[in-house]
């Protein structure tokens, strides 16, 4: 992706794409994780700033691939 994210938000993103995920942008900013192998797409803000929410982020991107 050539947008520029925060420092959490661009490790998040390395590491889905590093699983296998594509991610684009929703109309409001948000991340859309899509994976061939997945259902349904995983979102996640791009703005957030607690590093809980971007654990919390990895944590359902994971769970996405176990299911």
């Amino acid at each position: 992706m050539k947008r520029r994210f925060r420092k959490g938000a661009r490790e998040v993103i390395l590491y889905a794409e590093a699983l296998g995920y594509t991610c684009s942008i929703t109309g409001h900013n948000a991340l859309r994780f899509c994976h061939p192998s997945v259902p349904k797409p995983v979102f996640g803000s791009s703005q957030t700033v607690d590093t809980r929410g971007l654990k919390n982020l990895l944590a359902e991107l994971r769970r996405a691939l176990a299911s």
